[in-house]
């Protein structure tokens, strides 16, 4: 299951992955790809930083505003899928389209 980020108030259209960009691309490739990624702890975080060599002025955080089950299986208990407030979808588009997501569960 790949994960989705989304916009409040926005909930039917994901900032991530762009619905165009990935039209006919299956999940599976995407998670294989390393596209997304999720960790529990921020340690493992920069340790997968350092092994991709990218540096911390290139990295942009934000935090969801909530987490929910995927829209595609919204009465599952696994919460995939972000939301994000306006200033936080603002900083993460502002990212570029050159970039891989990486989920922090806590």
């Amino acid at each position: 299951m790949s994960n989705s980020i989304f916009a409040e108030g926005q909930p039917g259209t994901p900032l991530w992955p762009d619905p165009e960009k990935v039209r006919g691309v299956s999940s599976a490739l995407v998670n294989e790809l390393g596209l997304s990624e999720s960790y529990t702890t921020d340690a493992a975080i920069q340790a997968r930083l350092r092994d991709l060599g990218v540096p911390a002025a290139d990295v942009t955080r934000v935090k969801a505003s909530r987490v929910q089950a995927s829209r595609f299986a919204p009465q599952s208990g696994v919460l995939v899928d972000a939301t994000l407030n306006a200033a936080a979808a603002r900083a993460f588009l502002a990212a570029g389209d050159a970039c891989r997501v990486i989920f922090l569960k806590n």
